[in-house]
């Protein structure tokens, strides 16, 4: 995985709009955990209203601003097969990184994100709902633990 170029005002705007995105999810994540109604998907894995709220929600701040990208969720798309990547950039999010612990009131969860350039991962943000912190970072970015910069 090469460093991402981080002078790119491409690559620097999707940064800072990717930290938005799952920063605004917050308060929501929140207020759902341990009380939201949940489903079984057809594969077997559980899937609740705040997954498909959140997932949504943060495509719908992105795409607003990055229209030219493509999005992948692990709960939106239901296709039976693989789709190609295309785009210079594309998101990946799981909207509850652990859903049966988040339908359960477990609270070792997360949403996840990541963004590819050309389909390769160049930044990724975790907001961990345990510590309440958002993880930020990626190649030529260095790590964030909250504020705090770490060594990866």
């Amino acid at each position: 995985m090469n460093a991402a170029n981080v002078s790119d005002p491409e690559i620097s705007a999707r940064a800072i709009a990717a930290r938005l995105a799952v920063e605004d999810q917050t308060a929501f994540l929140h207020s759902e955990f341990g009380r939201v109604e949940s489903r079984w998907k057809s594969d077997g894995t559980r899937v609740t209203a705040a997954d498909i709220a959140i997932s949504e929600r943060i495509f719908a701040a992105l795409r607003a601003r990055f229209p030219e990208d493509q999005f992948f969720s692990e709960e939106l798309a239901d296709a039976p097969d693989p789709i190609p990547v295309t785009a210079r950039f594309c998101w990946i999010l799981d909207p509850i990184d652990g859903t049966n612990n988040f339908a359960l009131g477990i609270p070792h969860c997360a949403i996840s994100l990541a963004l590819a350039e050309h389909g390769e991962p160049i930044y990724g943000v975790v907001y961990d709902l345990s510590r309440r912190v958002l993880m930020h970072g990626g190649p030529g970015f260095g790590m964030h633990d909250g504020d705090r910069q770490t060594q990866v």
